[in-house]
């Protein structure tokens, strides 16, 4: 590491991944401004795939139940999902994603997977590196 120390190094790792957030995340409250969707709705839109429970959908947004509720309202007033009884048990109400919330969906996906301007300055091999770096220091395993 030349004459930098290790400490030195992973801090500046540290703020520049730092930085690196705060902007991605900056572009993607812009993607979703402009698709008049909030972070919680391209949560939800993301993870049901496939109807679920209202309590599940909780569960894997990481949120309390009762928070479903006005985001399920939200969706439903947008026309992402309906509420359908669950086939096994009809006291348990399901989103599934309408027609209009798997088109949104692949708004979503499209949009989310342009390049932007940060990784965009790479080249073919240095974005391949770096992917395998953020998956190495991301992997459980090796932790």
């Amino acid at each position: 590491m030349e004459n930098r120390r290790r400490d030195e190094v992973m801090s500046e790792v540290g703020s520049l991944l730092h930085q690196m957030g705060r902007r991605m995340r900056s572009i993607m409250s812009r993607r979703f401004a402009e698709l008049e969707v909030s972070p919680p709705m391209v949560g939800a839109l993301h993870v049901l795939e496939e109807p679920l429970p209202m309590h599940t959908l909780a569960e894997r947004l990481s949120c309390d139940a009762s928070y479903i509720t006005g985001l399920a309202d939200r969706l439903e007033a947008r026309g992402f999902v309906e509420r359908r009884s669950d086939p096994d048990d009809r006291r348990v109400r399901q989103l599934a994603l309408t027609d209009a919330g798997r088109a949104m969906r692949e708004r979503l996906a499209v949009g989310l997977a342009e390049p932007n301007a940060m990784l965009d300055r790479l080249e073919d091999d240095e974005l391949v590196m770096f992917a395998e770096l953020l998956q190495k220091a991301l992997d459980p395993e090796e932790g």
